[in-house]
């Protein structure tokens, strides 16, 4: 096949596929990999159409393209999620798509993508869908995580009766990221679970930790001053939050209110962030390697092992 028919052939199966030809796909994609021994090629001219198609809503022309097998990607199957295509979905699972892929190493499974809707949330439950699936071995955020700081509170009861653990996910640290209106309900409930207030995110997993230690990582109080959220900084405050933690650079709540502008929540904090403190409120990143002064990056790589993604 030369370039000038390929591209041909390549126009002729998107204006088929996407005026839904499906007897037309399917007879230019028998001729395709019937004289297309690259399957990195195919892939090329035939993924783009794929993703057309599911953006069109195009179940039956979906359902050929994969069935002649042009490949899924976990972009593909968001897209489905987003649009609420339970026909392509169901299509993707049939061809053997795993539903607990995450969409990418910093993004859960598309399970956390389907909160807009709890019919679909549920269906979802129902073929699999695990709420405590991480988004790698290094990033403890999973779709319950996504929950707790956007999904309504129907929807998180949802996804615990099928499992769902507190004890993943960092939840409360997404929680006090929360900009919703029933914030201050969803917070405390957690408070009210005894979740730990003053830990930094990932303290209490091992190597994952270092490995996220200069991503910009803090305590719930941190993450809601950084929105300007002075509900949710008051009641982490009432509930034993201390406004001295510091996160691996050294920075307290206050000073990320001051960098990201929050004037209110800057002001709340700042009698409250002179002085040592409560004894009992111990410094997690003063020990050692927690915190930037005694890590170089470089240093942190080459000892570790880990690459960054």
């Amino acid at each position: 096949m030369t370039s000038h028919d390929q591209n041909c052939d390549i126009r002729q199966l998107q204006e088929a596929a996407l005026s839904g030809y499906v007897d037309r796909v399917r007879a230019i994609l028998l001729e395709w990999r019937e004289t297309l021994g690259d399957d990195k090629v195919f892939a090329e001219n035939t993924v783009p159409i794929l993703d057309e198609a599911i953006e069109r809503d195009l179940a039956e022309v979906v359902e050929t393209l994969l069935t002649y097998q042009v490949p899924m990607n976990a972009e593909l199957f968001l897209k489905a999620t987003r649009n609420t295509s339970y026909r392509i979905l169901q299509a993707f699972l049939h061809h053997g798509w795993d539903i607990n892929t995450p969409v990418s190493p910093y993004t859960p499974p598309a399970l956390a993508s389907s909160f807009h809707d709890r019919d679909l949330t549920k269906w979802f439950l129902d073929h699999g869908a695990n709420p405590n699936q991480r988004c790698n071995a290094y990033r403890d955020c999973t779709p319950l995580s996504i929950a707790f700081r956007e999904a309504e509170p129907p929807t998180i009861k949802l996804l615990l009766d099928y499992g769902a653990s507190l004890q993943h996910g960092q939840v409360l640290h997404y929680a006090a990221m929360r900009e919703l209106d029933d914030r201050l309900d969803v917070l405390k409930y957690l408070l009210q679970e005894g979740l730990p207030v003053n830990d930094i995110m990932y303290q209490n997993c091992g190597d994952e930790y270092y490995f996220n230690m200069y991503s910009g990582i803090g305590t719930p109080l941190h993450y809601a001053a950084a929105r300007g959220l002075l509900d949710s900084a008051r009641l982490l405050i009432e509930n034993g939050a201390s406004p001295l933690v510091k996160d691996p650079a050294g920075k307290v709540a206050l000073e990320w209110a001051e960098y990201n502008g929050q004037t209110n929540v800057a002001e709340f904090l700042r009698p409250r962030s002179t002085g040592h403190g409560p004894e009992t409120i111990p410094q997690f990143t003063a020990e050692d390697g927690r915190h930037f002064g005694n890590v170089s990056m470089e240093d942190f790589l080459r000892e570790s092992g880990y690459q960054l993604v």
